[in-house]
């Protein structure tokens, strides 16, 4: 139902904007999970259902647009496979949860959200570079026309 809502959002919005917005969103929601507080906890499943469908269209929405239609279900599925193959920490995760962390979820959530955190800001800093290099070269080109043509 939340679908063509984000479509809008997507289509308004540039790539940059949306992975930083998945990567902050992502990041309150860890934060909200750590916190000892029943309106925190709260907080944190409004925010993570709102986050979910945005997220999942906002990775087939940049798989299209960075990799085309052409190989679009070849990236996707690459991403959903890299997805459940990270899945196989969970024994590791519950492992640490259990035995070194006596049943304190607090450092486990701090490590994946902390780790979130850092390959988020790397991916948004390569797209904002790239982005920034791929205007630059747009712009190079437009001139070079333009003086050939004069």
């Amino acid at each position: 139902m939340a679908i063509p809502f984000i479509g809008l959002v997507l289509d308004h919005t540039s790539t940059l904007a949306v992975l930083a917005t998945l990567v902050s969103v992502a990041t309150a929601i860890g934060a909200l999970g750590v916190l000892p507080s029943v309106p925190a906890a709260y907080a944190g499943v409004v925010l993570f259902v709102l986050y979910r469908p945005f997220y999942y269209t906002a990775v087939s929405d940049y798989s299209a647009k960075v990799f085309g239609f052409t190989t679009f279900g070849t990236v996707y599925g690459t991403i959903i496979c890299l997805s459940g193959l990270f899945n196989f920490s969970q024994s590791g995760l519950d492992f640490l949860f259990h035995q070194t962390f006596h049943e304190n979820p607090v450092p486990v959530n701090l490590m994946l959200m902390s780790l979130g955190l850092a390959a988020g800001v790397v991916l948004v800093l390569f797209v904002g570079l790239r982005a920034r290099a791929m205007r630059r070269l747009a712009l190079e080109r437009e001139a070079e026309s333009a003086f050939g043509r004069g």
